[in-house]
């Protein structure tokens, strides 16, 4: 595989810091992973103006200079994608800190890029319908971070090891994935993508002032209140947790994601009615079915 490393391909293999770079020592290396869609009008990536711009504010949310436009970085992706021929997958952006840094504050705030994609069968093993599958999610005892003491609206390299603590703790207990409660006590998200659930034909999801601002979050908010459904974007107490109808997670790759249980509670049907019409829904203005969200998809 090929690799885009500030305006030069060159061999992933190749693509490397040293071990005492800052974003390596201190996980200050901000990202984004974005879809690379299969469509009847060829490959696309999946809202790569949304990304870009996401990127752009983390790195301003750590007070680091881009080396590039929001434009230049898109065409880089689509020149990484052609220089290695995939037509389905992923892409991943890294805007990164490579000088060595003993101290904790770097020398210099501008920062390298880098743009790496994949195929799935290669990279996971998993067909690209094995990432949606239902899944059991247990309560974390590992808590979401809290907004006063790091930008949590950052995509920073350094905060998943909150998550990686989480999902570990899952997989012990036997489930496949961990909600996030913030310090409030409030389901939050999941170590890498967006909670939903449903009850009595109601979708609500937490509000923003606590979790990433996912954006499969916004597109699939954007397609359920399209199909009439009501959602509210609110704080839901891990109580409420015990007796909802229906749950899924939302992010790049797992696009609506069922969660066929709780804790110790199942959830059935799984999915269930709502979830399916939103992911029938999805699935159409993803793969550019729907022209409704044609603007949804940049093609390479």
């Amino acid at each position: 595989m090929k690799a885009w490393v500030n305006g030069r391909m060159i061999p992933q293999e190749e693509a490397t810091v040293p071990i005492l770079s800052h974003s390596m020592s201190r996980g200050s290396a901000v990202f984004e992973v974005l879809d690379l869609v299969s469509t009847a009008r060829g490959p696309a990536i999946f809202r790569a103006a949304a990304h870009t711009d996401r990127l752009f504010g983390s790195a301003q949310c750590l007070h680091m200079v881009m080396p590039v436009t929001p434009a230049e970085l898109v065409d880089a992706m689509k020149q990484t994608v052609r220089a290695n021929e995939l037509t389905d997958g992923g892409i991943k952006v890294f805007a990164y800190l490579s000088q060595v840094a003993y101290d904790l504050m770097p020398r210099n705030l501008r920062l390298d890029v880098a743009v790496f994609c994949y195929d799935f069968a290669r990279t996971f093993g998993l067909s690209r319908g094995q990432f949606s599958r239902p899944i059991s999610a247990c309560v974390s005892c590992i808590r979401k971070l809290k907004p006063s003491t790091v930008p949590i609206h950052a995509k920073a390299a350094g905060y998943y090891v909150n998550g990686m603590l989480a999902r570990y703790e899952a997989r012990q207990k036997g489930f496949d994935d961990a909600i996030l409660l913030d310090d409030a006590g409030n389901a939050a998200e999941a170590p890498v993508s967006s909670l939903f659930v449903v009850k009595n034909g109601i979708v609500r999801t937490p509000r923003l002032d606590n979790v990433l601002a996912g954006i499969t979050r916004d597109s699939v908010i954007q397609v359920t209140r399209d199909l009439g459904i009501p959602l509210e974007e609110t704080h839901i107490p891990a109580a409420d947790l015990a007796a909802v109808d229906e749950a899924f997670f939302t992010g790049t790759h797992i696009r609506v994601q069922p969660i066929r249980s709780i804790d110790a509670r199942r959830l059935d049907p799984c999915p269930g009615p709502v979830t399916v019409r939103i992911q029938e829904a999805f699935e159409e203005a993803y793969t550019g079915r729907n022209p409704r969200y044609g603007r949804w998809l940049d093609y390479i």
